[in-house]
């Protein structure tokens, strides 16, 4: 049973793969978040994977639980779980997914080594990260935000298991030897596989002990109530990300309009053109004769606005007739947010911040400026 589905972080990764692709911010910065949106990418891509193959197992079973994405705060230390599988003896699957496509290589001192376009680069070990998100949910267990249910007078205690799932294609390396160590590695679509030969590997003690500890499927959505519960939706705020990288700098810059050249006017043949021989090319200025590569030379894109189209002798492109001064065309007004009040722009921050939806309905629907959010 599906008791929480993933947050959605739509907006932040909409908002990085625009700024990655804007101009107006310089190249070293937007590799930079290009590197953070196929990090995001990749990240919601394995914990995509992970949860089909949960769900695909124990997705419609009342005697399972799934949680995704749960985001504890238990007395000031915060973890965020990517997924949560509990079963009927509270033993909780706490699950951390990585996927690493290359693969992954873990030495004799449990240091973890991806490898993108077969270059190794170290990480942080998933296995240590996952620990932290355990201790986090037994303090909750431990520290009674968690109630747990009782047998003959006696608190179950929940069993909280470390697993790490990897992407099918990944080619996971470990030490010789160390395999049992490792065991808990697995790849996503060996979930259930894995589980299974869990079970089967256990001794007759730890089956009966596991029995014992049974509940019913109500009492196991109690739980998985309660823990669903805790639950602190990490705030969504693209502009944070602004912050990161210091993009405010770059953001407010107007960009500059991408020149387009003038197109030479079709010239009409003047009189003079009229009184040479058929044919032959003559200067539009004063109608002597003129050679074909002078010809050339005015038709030149930096010579066509120069000398107003004209084909013009030597002696006229030195003093060129003049032309109508082209008058410039009014600035176009910015099409940006504005105050719905006192009609100033605001900056896309402010926009973003009053469509938010606990202040959407404080300004009722509209955009205001910092003064008019005051009054």
């Amino acid at each position: 049973m599906i008791l929480k589905e993933a947050d959605d972080r739509s907006v932040e990764i909409q908002k990085l793969r625009e700024w990655s692709q804007d101009a107006r911010i310089p190249e070293d910065v937007r590799e930079k978040l290009e590197m953070d949106l196929r990090i995001r990418l990749a990240g919601a891509k394995g914990e995509d994977r992970s949860a089909y193959e949960l769900e695909f197992h124990y997705g419609n079973r009342p005697d399972w639980v799934i949680i995704h994405d749960l985001r504890l705060a238990v007395n000031g230390r915060t973890t965020q779980i990517d997924h949560l599988l509990i079963n009927p003896a509270l033993e909780c699957y706490v699950i951390e997914t990585k996927h690493y496509a290359d693969g992954f290589a873990i030495n004799e001192r449990g240091e973890f080594t991806i490898f993108h376009q077969g270059r190794p680069r170290g990480i942080d070990s998933p296995h240590e990260q996952n620990k932290k998100h355990i201790a986090v949910l037994q303090e909750a267990f431990d520290s009674g935000l968690v109630p747990l249910p009782k047998k003959l007078g006696v608190t179950i205690r929940p069993k909280l298991i470390n697993l790490i799932l990897a992407s099918p294609k990944a080619r996971i390396s470990l030490p010789k030897g160390s395999e049992e160590d490792w065991s808990h590695v697995v790849k996503a679509d060996s979930l259930k596989s894995w589980i299974v030969n869990r079970v089967n590997d256990m001794h007759l003690g730890q089956l009966f002990v596991g029995g014992m500890k049974m509940v019913s499927e109500e009492t196991l959505m109690e739980v998985g109530h309660s823990i669903v519960a805790l639950h602190q939706p990490a705030e969504v705020n693209p502009y944070k990300i602004v912050e990161r990288y210091g993009l405010s700098r770059y953001l407010n810059q107007v960009p500059a309009p991408t020149p387009v050249p003038a197109k030479a006017a079709p010239v009409a043949p003047s009189k003079s053109m009229e009184a040479v021989e058929e044919g032959a090319p003559c200067c539009q200025g004063c109608g002597v004769g003129v050679e074909f590569k002078v010809v050339a030379f005015c038709r030149l894109p930096q010579n066509v606005g120069k000398f107003g189209g004209k084909i013009l002798c030597r002696a006229c492109q030195v003093a060129p007739t003049p032309t109508a001064p082209v008058q410039a065309k009014p600035a176009a007004k910015s099409s940006g947010p504005v105050c719905g009040d006192c009609g100033v722009p605001v900056d896309d921050k402010v926009a973003f911040f009053c469509r938010l939806p606990k202040n959407k309905e404080k300004f009722g629907g509209r955009v205001l400026c910092r003064e008019c959010q005051a009054k």
